[in-house]
């Protein structure tokens, strides 16, 4: 399971990923919206499971993509096999 930053909730539930964005499915997964807006504390939460080395590696992300925080919400991504509920997660908001 995994943590991103997204500036809209286009695909929420069960769906797939890909490796890139035309990409063929890899496979399934599902995505919940965990808060909205996000803000730098949030990521000191979640950053363990991010993919990033440190919040300031996933800022300057998250910069790079959406030019700032501002109007993103925070979402898990995990194997829909494996995770039932996000509802679980030790989230501190």
């Amino acid at each position: 399971m995994t943590r991103r930053v997204r500036r809209n909730d286009r695909t929420t539930g069960l769906t797939h990923w890909r490796k890139k964005r035309t990409g063929t499915k890899v496979d399934d997964c599902k995505v919940t919206r965990l808060k909205e807006p996000v803000q730098t504390g949030d990521l000191n939460t979640v950053v363990s499971v991010s993919g990033f080395d440190s919040v300031s590696d996933w800022r300057d992300a998250i910069v790079e993509l959406h030019d700032g925080l501002d109007g993103c919400g925070l979402y898990a991504v995990g194997n829909p096999k494996m995770v039932d509920s996000f509802d679980e997660l030790p989230l501190d908001f």
